[in-house]
Order: C-alpha cells, then structure tokens, then sequence
C-alpha cells in the first residue's frame, strides 16, 4: 500500500492535494495489465477491520475502462470482481464515478475534485482497465473480435490501482471520536456491525428491485452500490444507531457512523510511500481547436512544467520524469523541447539520459487507458527507492498534457514504514516480500 498526498490550489478545484503540506495520501495497489480503457473511483469511508474487518463506510472508487458495449455493467461489476479476487471480501465499496475512455486524465482529475468538493472523504480508490483481450470481451455487439493467431498485442493488458487518503482529515473528521468497540461486525447491537447489515440490505434491495448500479435498463448479479444510492439510504440507518463514544460526532454522508479505535490505527499502519501533486494541464489546441505550432506547444508545457514545480515545498524539483510517446510523437517532441529550454536556468530534465527520462511506452509498450496510473507508479517507486522527485506527464482525449509531481516521504515516514511493512513496503504481502521489522 502507498500513500501519496497534494496540495491545495487557488482555485481550491481538485482537493487530492488540497494543501502542499497536508497533501493526501496515496496507497499503491501493485498494478497489472488489462484491456477495456475503464477508469472507476470507489470512496472507501473507512479502514479496514481483521478477518472479520469492514469499512465504517463504504469506500469510493473512480474506474476507467475503454469503450465498451451499453449494456455493460462495468464500474460496478469490476469493482465486485476486484474486491472477491484481492481477499477484501469485508471491505465495503461505492462505485462513485467511471468513465470508457482511451485516457485517464479527466478521472485523474475528478479524483482531486472529489477531495475539492467533499472535505470529509478521508480516501477513494482509483483504477483503470486496459488490453487487447479486455476491449475484445467489451467490444459492440457484431465488430470483429480478435483473431486466433500469436501477435505481438497492440494493447498490453494491464490493471492499475492507487489509494488516495487524506490523514489530515482522519485527524480532524475521525480521530478525536474513535470508539472502543471490537472488531465483530456481526454484532448488531453495535453501530458498526448495524451498519455492515444495512450495507448488505441495502445491496440486495437494490438487485431485487431490478435498478443495477450502473445501467438501471440491464438488471445484474448484486456488485456494488453507487455513492449517491447508498447516501440516500443513510437516514434510515441513522435512526438505528447510537453514536456513543467520545466528542460530539456528527454522522455524515462520507462518515456516516464513528471508526474504531483498531480501524484509526490500521491507517496509521498502512506506509505512506509518497505525495501526490496536483495536476497542472497545458493545452495543445488554440481556442478554435487547431493544433498549436511546435514553438507554441513548448511554451505552454514549459508554463505548465514550471506551475507544477510551485506545487513542490521550496528548493525540490524532479530529477526523473515519466512520459509515453505511445502514438503521440507530437507530445515527446514538445517535451524535449520545453525540458531543452528548460535547462538554460537549471529546471529542466534531458529526455535523453536514461536516469532522467523513462517513456513507458518504449520501456514497456502500449498500457492504454492505464498508461497515466502506471506513470504515477512507477514515479512513487522511483521516487521511495532512490530519492528525489519524480514528474509525470500524461496526455488528454483532446492532445492536452498534463504535469504532476510526485514526492518521497522523509526517511522518518520511511523509518515507520519499515516497521509496519517491512524494509520494502511495495512487496510486503507477497509470497517473496519481506516481513515488518521485529
């Protein structure tokens, strides 16, 4: 798990990096590859609990899948099937957003406006889905499907995850007013386990009564709740609860009953691996929509480039960048040459030099929809391992750039991280991944 933070900006637009120095942070979920270009974003309320575990409230999540059929149930099933196949069979979602798309750059951003625009969410889960075989098994009903050959995919399949949390929120929203009770969400005598029946009530109700949560005209198997249906559930769930506990705790859409005390430090056990910037856009096109001139195109990225350098605390900028030239030479070009000028005053990066810039495309091949999560990735990675701040720079539907900052925590988060995780977070877990510090 990561954790990854921003900060606010003027406009106070998207909220994932609301404050430079109470940026949110991002929890990494290792990524894979995968083919509908699907971007979902699923709010998750709360942390998790032990084997018995839930969310004191569902947790949102943002996809991006590619074009897909209309019948396709996509954000809510995706989410179901994640949730089965990664054992968080306790954790409760919400489908909040999604989109069938070839780039993840409006999600991304709709990912900071939910922070911007709900400032109690204390977390919410991005992720995309992208590859030859996922497009082929969501494609129209009668185009042609894939072949039955051995070829070099046009599309890598690929999946990619990041968990975006805000602790200041936490500190602020949910702290000062942890209960005490167990961990035994079927205790119904208890809020949380009142609130994992209603949850599950709730979902059933949904199904049976035909809605679907992601196309009402195409009844599925119970998935996932939308963010909007479940918060207008809650005022028949608070009429049952008791809300004792210390403070004077407000229940409310995004928290609708208090953590527990096991749930507050399940979160500040998960490693922050890194802070999340807020993207800086450059657009490409003039206001009639024609392609900017080169020269034109360089100077807007450098403009961008040197705005999402403010987002960084004073004296840090990047020493490592990531791109993807996939089918879009045009964006390398205006990159190297807005990095060259750059240079002249020490800010830029040489695209040229194998430490300094990584085009994931050439590096790993065409990821799809996933390609600006796996920037982001491979940035927080970069950045933990061998220090430094690492950019990231993605393009939109509309040939528009984006430039993000992401940063390392100090060797004091590390330090704590190595005793919850282990000396290298990114694999605990796993079969061959290292255990906490005794």
């Amino acid at each position: 798990m990561n954790h990854l933070y921003g900060e606010k900006s003027k406009k106070r637009k998207i909220i994932l990096h609301q404050y430079i120095r109470k940026t949110p942070k991002i929890i990494r979920i290792p990524y894979s590859l995968e083919r509908i270009p699907r971007a979902l974003i699923s709010v998750l309320h709360s942390s998790t609990q032990q084997a018995r575990r839930s969310h004191i409230g569902p947790s949102q999540r943002l996809q991006l899948p590619p074009p897909k059929q209309p019948s396709d149930t996509g954000a809510a099933d995706n989410i179901l099937n994640g949730r089965n196949a990664a054992t968080l069979g306790v954790t409760l979602f919400l489908w909040q957003d999604a989109e069938n798309t070839t780039h993840a750059q409006k999600m991304l951003e709709r990912l900071f406006r939910l922070f911007d625009d709900n400032p109690q969410v204390p977390q919410a889960l991005i992720v995309s889905e992208d590859g030859d075989v996922t497009r082929n098994g969501l494609r129209v009903a009668g185009t042609p499907g894939l072949q039955n050959a051995q070829v070099v995919p046009t599309v890598f399949e690929s999946m990619t995850g990041l968990l975006v949390t805000r602790s200041d929120r936490v500190d602020r929203y949910i702290r000062q007013y942890a209960t005490n009770e167990s961990e035994d969400n079927q205790n119904k005598n208890s809020d949380l386990g009142k609130l994992w029946s209603f949850y599950w009530e709730r979902d059933k109700n949904l199904y049976e009564a035909g809605a679907g949560t992601y196309n009402p005209k195409v009844p599925d198997a119970p998935s996932t709740m939308s963010t909007a249906y479940w918060q207008s559930q809650l005022p028949t769930l608070w009429k049952t609860i008791s809300n004792r506990g210390p403070g004077n705790f407000e229940p409310s859409p995004w928290l609708p009953i208090r953590w527990g005390q096991h749930q507050v430090k399940e979160f500040d056990a998960a490693p922050v691996l890194g802070y999340l910037h807020r993207p800086i856009k450059a657009l490409m096109q003039d206001e009639n929509g024609k392609r900017l001139k080169p020269a034109l195109q360089a100077k807007a990225l450098q403009a961008a480039w040197v705005q999402a350098l403010d987002t960084l605390p004073e004296g840090q900028k990047p020493v490592r960048v990531f791109y993807d030239s996939t089918n879009n030479p045009k964006a390398e070009i205006a990159l190297n040459n807005a990095l060259h000028d750059l240079n002249k005053d020490g800010h830029g990066l040489e695209l040229g030099n194998v430490e300094e810039g990584y085009d994931i495309g050439r590096r790993l091949g065409n990821t799809g929809v996933s390609g600006a999560l796996v920037e982001i990735n491979l940035a927080t990675i970069a950045s933990y391992k061998d220090g430094g701040v690492s950019a990231v720079v993605y393009a939109g539907t509309d040939g528009s750039l984006t430039v993000q900052m992401v940063r390392p925590p100090d060797e004091a988060r590390k330090a704590k991280n190595t005793q919850n995780r282990g000396a290298d977070p990114f694999t605990f877990g796993s079969p061959t991944g290292g255990a906490p510090a005794e």
